[in-house]
């Protein structure tokens, strides 16, 4: 369950609960150095190649990812499948790249 479900901003006034912002400060606490890192490498120029392998990346094979595909195919015009389609694999190829799952 999330910590924003029922709690805080919504009935607080927009204001955050002691919960809340001890939850946010521990997740930029937790993200930071990770930032950081990043923000280091690429003002030193190291961006890495920035190639992934599209066939390498998982799709998904459930059941339900499926039946999904086949409705957005019938309910939407090509020009958006493909789009959610590039999106799809513009997101996910980089994510695993970066996280070492080739």
């Amino acid at each position: 369950m999330s910590v924003w479900t029922g709690i805080g901003a919504t009935t607080t006034g927009r204001n955050l609960s002691p919960q809340e912002y001890r939850y946010l400060v521990g997740v930029i606490l937790r993200d930071l150095p990770v930032a950081l890192g990043e923000i280091l490498r690429y003002r030193m120029g190291k961006r890495g190649t920035g190639r992934v392998d599209l066939g390498e990346v998982p799709v998904p094979a459930s059941t339900l990812a499926r039946r999904a595909e086949e409705y957005v195919g019938q309910e939407l015009s090509s020009h958006v499948l493909n789009h959610s389609y590039r999106a799809y694999y513009f997101g996910t190829g980089p994510c695993r790249k970066r996280r070492g799952r080739r």
